[in-house]
Parts: C-alpha cells; sequence; structure tokens
C-alpha cells in the first residue's frame, strides 16, 4: 500500500511504551502502515474536522460489556449509527455471545483491560489485554477496506493500513477478530 506524503512527523522520542511496543509488533509482522500527527480528537465530530488530511476510512470503537460483564470492542465505520439495544437481542447477540443488556466500559474498566483512556480506543488495544478477556468485533467493511484509520494507542495520532494487513497482524499476534455487518442492525 502506498501513502501519500502529507502526514507530520512524529517525533521518536514523544513516543510512549505502549505505542512504542505497537509499531515493534507491527514491524515484526512486517505490517505496511502510515503514521499521521493530527491534534487531539474524543470524539467522531472532532475526527471528522480531520477529513481530507488523513486518508481512508474513519472508524469508531466502542468498548462495551454484557450483563455478565464480558467485555467487547466494537469497531465500525465512523458515520455508521449503531443500536446496542438491538445488538443486544436476537440473532446478532447470538453470534457474538452477548448476554443481556450491553453499557459502556468504565474508565477504570478500559485502562485495565486495554491499556487506554476513553478517547484513545481503538483496535489495537486488544493486543494489550493479556488475559484476552476483550472480544474484538470488527465490522466488515474494515476489514474489507483497503485503507483505515485508527489511533495508536494516544489520540493524536492515527495509524492508516489495510483492513488485510490489520487481520494478517492479528494472526501473527495471535489474536482475532470476529467479522460482522453492523449495517444489518443500524439505526
Amino acid at each position: 500500500m502506498t501513502f501519500p506524503s502529507m502526514s507530520l512527523a512524529c517525533d521518536a522520542k514523544d513516543i510512549d511504551p505502549y505505542e512504542q511496543r505497537l509499531y515493534k509488533r507491527l514491524e515484526a509482522c512486517s505490517v505496511a502502515y502510515h503514521r499521521f500527527s493530527h491534534p487531539r480528537v474524543f470524539t467522531v465530530e472532532e475526527s471528522r474536522a480531520l477529513a481530507g488530511s488523513v486518508p481512508g476510512l474513519d472508524i469508531r470503537n466502542l468498548f462495551v460489556r454484557d450483563r455478565k460483564r464480558r467485555f467487547f470492542l466494537l469497531c465500525l465505520p465512523a458515520q455508521q449509527t449503531l443500536d446496542l439495544k438491538s445488538l443486544s437481542k436476537g440473532e446478532a447477540a447470538e453470534r457474538l455471545g452477548i448476554s443481556g443488556r450491553l453499557s459502556f466500559g468504565n474508565a477504570q474498566e478500559l485502562n485495565d483491560r486495554l491499556g487506554v483512556a476513553a478517547g484513545a480506543v481503538n483496535p489495537f488495544a486488544v493486543l494489550f489485554d493479556e488475559e484476552a478477556v476483550v472480544r474484538l468485533v470488527l465490522d466488515d467493511s474494515i476489514a474489507e477496506s483497503p485503507c483505515f484509520n485508527a489511533h495508536p494507542m494516544r489520540n493524536d495520532r492515527s495509524i492508516a493500513l489495510s483492513g488485510a494487513d490489520f487481520l494478517r497482524f492479528l494472526a501473527c499476534e495471535g489474536r482475532k477478530a470476529v467479522l460482522f455487518d453492523f449495517a444489518k442492525i443500524s439505526v
């Protein structure tokens, strides 16, 4: 994959340990990616303001838990809405292993499970879930995307890579994602 040269350089001394571990793991798995620095973003609306400066599909990441306190990281296109109540019922819930109503995980659970703060949730974070208790659910369109963007453990940078490379990276790390079409239950 070829990336445009419009990114801002990331200062190597400004990389925290989790972020550094992520880059080393990506490189060990020979995954092509490109880093972009940008102003901090905490919401999808703020990330939309960056549209055009970072190529590829923007995603949203929701850290949720079910009634039995099982954790899920739901990754879907940023512009797509999602009805958690509908996801908690019927065939979708059965397929994903969801038991009862979904609610958002709190900041402490997010930090304990994935090592990130609110606003920096990303699909790479499952690699730091050493107990493998968080189930990654990735929208089909992200898996098929020639380029999508995710935070590299912090919300003032993005990594652009293909969905195929991301899935290959997960496999290299001994992790997997459940692929799911969120559009079927979106509002």
